[in-house]
């Protein structure tokens, strides 16, 4: 079992160079629509018993079910900034 923890990044250092804006939204779509696939798929080919395993991520204990909901409340956080109109 591993017990590395998983360090944290400082995403406002980072996106400012991933040139997001220079993507079409089309590309943008298509890349999201294959990494969600890709997370659908990780999750289900885990067994149920992993679910309560625990980690530390950025620091933080976290469990391997919370972990699969990070990507759908991450998808949340963006809908609702773009609902807003603010920036995302």
């Amino acid at each position: 079992l591993v017990t590395t923890p998983l360090p944290g990044f400082d995403q406002d250092l980072w996106t400012p160079h991933a040139a997001f804006n220079a993507s079409t939204l089309g590309r943008l779509v298509r890349e999201w629509t294959l990494v969600r696939r890709a997370n659908i798929a990780f999750i289900e080919s885990l067994p149920l018993s992993a679910v309560t395993r625990m980690g530390r991520a950025s620091d933080n204990p976290i469990s391997v079910r919370a972990a699969c909901y990070i990507p759908a409340g991450h998808l949340a956080h963006h809908l609702r900034l773009l609902r807003h109109g603010t920036s995302v």
